[in-house]
């Protein structure tokens, strides 16, 4: 098989199994072992119970030994079942464990993943094949101890014990069980196309059918059959592509269950043959007649159903192996600068896929304790420079360099910000600030402190700093003012000498806004602080602004120096005040 193929994948997978519990995976080994010994356990126990009745009948056998035969076979059965239980609970249990030793890896892996790389479709894409098959690694895994542990220990000692009998009716097993392995390894490469094919339709009919059970906006404006026509199409083409990889593997499978009976006659016909010319016992016969059922229907199920789905899901595995497995080579931006300041030298910025950058030749120094606004047009590059500032995306070209008040080590920036679409989590008041630095401890008296700081009266709340924002889950709505508020608290609880605010107020009224913005800077007094706003009359109280257009800064100066200049800045500024003016 290729290395790439089912035996490569399902080593990965047991060491993976054996990494997330090791006690789990040896008790699970033992258990498998003896579940596959117990059933030829019980073929050698029914030949002996046959064996012995007849030699009683004759007169050759005690009675006793006749009832301790019995017994001995009726407990080969009961040991079969009762490993059969065992087996398939303890695997239940063991699986839970792999799981979450899985998607923490995951996770910890998607931690470690440029911000930037969020916006690559093949990245996204590789996320999604990733979780899907995160799932699929433990029962792989699991497959392929079966196959050594259990069907491999059955199909062997029960070859050992019919070569015993007659070598040609072991003859017949391999015969029949070998064509319907080979037959069986050909599907591999079928699933394993069928996964990359089908991962970004996948994700695509995921994204419309959350679209089409929008309860707000897409009902509203009345796309919901729109949505739900796009998720079909989506939904069809990917069940015609698993329709068309089934349809392949199942005809296959009819060649082998065509196999399978003819293997299953032959043998019965030979026991019949050997029965009739005494070459062996009735109670051998017996035993291989009630076995064969067995024998086969273990051999079905272990191509069929065990390395068959396993076979469907190697493409969904490797998909997993090779996200963990993926060089993450970020390249540094933390420099070390001459002093607290921030500069940027010749920095400039492309999106994956992007036909033109979205920073171009920045240049750019912000002093300690300063606070600059920018501001632009949609698209001019404002929150780009953001999350360049923040760490979140390395440039494309040129260099950032920070002072040592801002670095925490060489990778991540003590800073703090505040997004247009923050986060609104559905936990209680006091976590929703407190959860931007969870190894501070305040007590309820200096919260209420820093919140009424911050403009945020925590006795209006039903139940004080434990109220849950959230009516899901019992609690209380909040309006998108106050929502910002909150937001704007959780960053300045931080405690980073810079903050940056992207847009951060645009539910709440340009008088709101400045207010907001002067309580802001009152806030962070000596902090470095980094403004984005479309209202021009709250971006006055910056040291600095900046204006931005079509990825690069363009104006740098005072609100008096930048309408002196008579350009865009001049041009924005006058055209909202005359909006106010009319309004």
């Amino acid at each position: 098989m290729k290395k790439n193929g089912y035996i490569d994948s399902g080593v990965k997978s047991i060491r993976l199994m054996h990494e997330a519990e090791p006690k789990m995976f040896r008790k699970y080994c033992i258990f498998v072992l003896v579940h596959g010994l117990s059933w030829t356990i019980q073929v050698v126990a029914t030949q002996l119970f046959f064996d012995t009745a007849q030699n009683f009948y004759e007169g050759r056998a005690k009675v006793w030994f006749l009832i301790f035969t019995l017994l001995c076979m009726i407990g080969s059965y009961a040991l079969t079942q009762i490993m059969n239980g065992v087996d398939n609970c303890f695997a239940n249990i063991y699986f839970l464990a792999i799981q979450k030793h899985n998607n923490l890896k995951i996770f910890k892996k998607i931690d470690e993943l440029d911000c930037v790389q969020f916006e690559s479709t093949k990245k996204l894409d590789m996320i999604n094949k990733a979780v899907s098959g995160s799932n699929s690694t433990a029962w792989v895994g699991f497959t392929l101890i079966d196959v050594f542990l259990f069907y491999t220990t059955y199909f062997f000692s029960m070859s050992i014990y019919l070569f015993r009998l007659k070598p040609v009716l072991c003859v017949c097993i391999l015969i029949v069980f070998i064509p319907c392995y080979l037959t069986d390894l050909i599907s591999i490469k079928k699933f394993r196309t069928l996964e990359d094919k089908s991962a970004p339709i996948r994700r695509e009919s995921e994204y419309y059918e959350k679209y089409a059970s929008d309860i707000k906006e897409t009902r509203m404006l009345g796309v919901t059959e729109h949505f739900k026509k796009l998720f079909c199409l989506k939904l069809n083409k990917l069940n015609d592509m698993i329709y068309q990889t089934q349809r392949y593997k199942k005809m296959l499978q009819i060649k082998m269950n065509l196999m399978q009976v003819a293997g299953y006659g032959l043998i019965i016909i030979l026991t019949m043959h050997y029965v009739m010319e005494n070459d062996i016992s009735v109670g051998a016969f017996a035993a291989v007649f009630s076995s064969i059922g067995s024998l086969f229907g273990f051999m079905s199920e272990v191509i069929t159903e065990r390395i068959g789905w396993a076979s469907e899901n190697v493409g969904n595995v490797q998909n997993f192996f090779e996200f963990l497995n993926e060089d993450l080579k970020q390249k540094k931006i933390v420099y070390k600068a001459d002093s607290d300041s921030i500069e940027l030298k010749n920095v400039s910025f492309r999106y994956p896929s992007a036909e033109s950058e979205a920073l171009k030749d920045v240049n750019l120094k912000i002093r300690s304790g300063e606070t600059i606004a920018v501001i632009g047009i949609n698209g001019s590059g404002k929150s780009t420079l953001c999350k360049l500032l923040l760490g979140l995306y390395k440039p494309t070209k040129g260099d950032i360099s920070f002072g040592d008040n801002l670095k925490n080590d060489s990778k991540n920036l003590n800073a703090s910000a505040v997004f247009q679409n923050f986060c609104k989590y559905k936990i209680s008041l006091k976590e929703n600030i407190c959860i931007s630095n969870v190894d501070s401890e305040i007590n309820s008296d200096a919260f209420r402190a820093f919140c009424g700081k911050n403009g945020i009266n925590v006795d209006r709340f039903d139940c004080g700093e434990d109220t849950i924002l959230s009516r899901e889950f019992g609690g209380t709505e909040l309006s998108g003012g106050q929502w910002q508020k909150i937001a704007i608290a959780r960053a300045i609880f931080r405690d980073s000498p810079l903050v940056i605010l992207d847009e951060p107020t645009a539910a709440i009224d340009p008088l709101e806004e400045k207010k907001l913005y002067n309580k802001f800077l009152e806030i962070c007094e000596g902090k470095t602080a980094v403004i984005v706003s479309h209202r021009l009359s709250s971006v006055q109280i910056a040291d600095r602004i900046i204006v931005m257009d079509n990825g690069s800064i363009i104006e740098d100066g005072t609100h008096e120096e930048l309408l002196a200049l008579d350009g865009l800045y001049s041009k924005m500024y006058h055209l909202q005040k005359e909006t106010y003016i009319f309004s």
